[in-house]
């Protein structure tokens, strides 16, 4: 099987790189990164996704409303909600952030970290220390939502991890601070929150006061060469010193664990490539825990005994992500990118319960009800292009433009918006109902036909030069 997807991917490369020339406006294809789905506002869930900015539910996912990336980067890699929780939670304070990244065909403002004050309407970057940062992970305090740390991976800045004490209106460094290296993640532990611990490509250091100083590191004696990387896998959800990472070495990806907080560790898995992984713990439903790992070439890996056992088999859906969901023990969130996929539905977010044995869909990016509305005058409806539109910049996205419907009041964030005429959503399509939108559902059976057709050749040709790089 594998052969013949290979061979049939390979022929493909040609045949989709006429496709691929219709790239989405900024051109790059959305990729699913993570799930926002805070345990004191379980109804609040956001999507991040590169190329697509935010998709926001205000109902527990059975909602999704789009917010473009325009005001806040392309290529968003984490989100969060900081202070006091509020029935309505368009009246806290929201966190985007992501991996600096500049697009030569289309000037834009770099990726960082981003604040809004209205529920997305607006956003703002910070000053002081983080003025022109790029971030690459935001973690708030459970107990004190005011306070939240943020690691930060510039290539031409010092960098480190920063900390607020007032929901993100000041900012100071912490005790990790100056660092020539990227700060590539960041956990903290989740039954102790003074807990944390952060990863740069040679080294994890750990904080025991909740990110303020950082006496602690470990791992560096495992990175060999220059080309090798270490980046946090998880944490265990009931002991704060259990700690798993991930050391990209020559001879492919290696998990290690480290039972004591980095006073030691131990080589768990060796995989035979350096495909880039995810993993996460959940419970297995009586006593322990299960170790579950998945990665963007549909492989998964699962252990029932902490690590020294594993079963392998190869997925259908490239993983992205693996999130625990705040309402289940044993279930986790999947993102992962709809271009790797050729069965449909193509998956951006789903759900397992069976350590991605299955994998139920959650949301497709052609479920989402309608774009995030909001004032006339704010950045959303200033700032923002929809993708179906054409780009008057001068890109080639070249789709008609959508009825977002008449709801622009700012009072309620668009959840009583939809399509205007009862039919279809925006983003239905372009030239002859076949084009590069992907964030509606289609409006005649061609167009759904042409939409998984761009799909299903985009993904294999991909999967297929992967594949030959692995």
């Amino acid at each position: 099987m594998k052969t013949w997807s290979l061979l049939f991917a390979m022929a493909l490369v040609l045949v989709g790189g006429g496709v691929q020339a219709q790239s989405l406006k900024h051109g790059t294809r959305p990729v699913a990164r993570t799930v926002y789905a805070p345990t004191h506002q379980p109804d609040f869930v956001t999507l991040v996704s590169s190329d697509l900015g935010l998709h926001i539910s205000f109902d527990g996912g059975e909602t999704f409303y789009w917010m473009c990336e325009d005001i806040i980067g392309y290529d968003v890699q984490t989100f969060a909600v900081a202070g006091p929780v509020n029935a309505d939670v368009r009246q806290r304070t929201w966190l985007a952030g992501g991996q600096g990244i500049t697009v030569a065909a289309d000037p834009v403002h770099v990726d960082g970290i981003y604040i809004s004050h209205d529920g997305g309407c607006n956003w703002t970057p910070p000053g002081g220390v983080l003025a022109g940062q790029w971030v690459s992970a935001i973690s708030v305090h459970p107990d004190r939502l005011d306070e939240v740390l943020v690691s930060t991976q510039h290539v031409e800045k010092p960098n480190g991890v920063a900390i607020s004490s007032d929901a993100g209106a000041t900012w100071e460094w912490t005790e990790l601070r100056d660092q020539t290296r990227l700060i590539n993640a960041m956990l903290r532990a989740p039954s102790d929150p003074e807990r944390v611990y952060a990863a740069a490509e040679d080294r994890i250091w750990r904080s025991d006061d909740g990110g303020h100083t950082w006496p602690t590191s470990f791992g560096d004696d495992l990175v060999t060469a220059a080309s090798e990387t270490l980046t946090l896998a998880a944490i265990s959800p009931d002991q704060p010193d259990l700690v798993w990472f991930f050391v990209d070495k020559t001879e492919g990806r290696a998990l290690y664990v480290s039972p004591d907080g980095g006073q030691t560790h131990t080589l768990l898995h060796q995989a035979q490539s350096r495909e880039k992984a995810s993993m996460a713990v959940v419970s297995d439903g009586e006593s322990g825990t299960f170790l579950v790992m998945g990665t963007v070439l549909n492989y998964y890996y699962f252990s029932a005994d902490g690590g020294e056992y594993w079963e392998e088999s190869e997925g259908f859906v490239p993983v992205e992500c693996l999130v625990p969901t705040p309402d289940d023990p044993t279930a986790l969130y999947v993102c992962s990118n709809i271009f790797v996929q050729f069965i449909p539905p193509q998956i951006a977010l789903g759900v397992t319960t069976d350590h991605l044995t299955s994998i139920s869909p959650y949301f497709t990016y052609g479920q989402t009800a309608d774009y995030l509305q909001c004032d006339d005058q704010s950045q959303v409806n200033t700032v923002c292009i929809p993708l179906d539109t054409p780009n008057t910049s001068g890109g080639d996205a070249g789709l008609p433009t959508p009825d977002v419907g008449s709801d622009t009041s700012g009072d309620d964030a668009g959840l009583d918006a939809g399509p205007s005429d009862g039919g279809t959503a925006p983003g239905v399509g372009g030239k002859d109902d076949c084009g590069c939108g992907v964030l509606a559902r289609p409006a005649t059976p061609g167009a759904a036909f042409c939409h998984a057709l761009i799909a299903a050749l985009l993904g294999l040709s991909w999967f297929g030069r992967r594949r030959r790089r692995a």
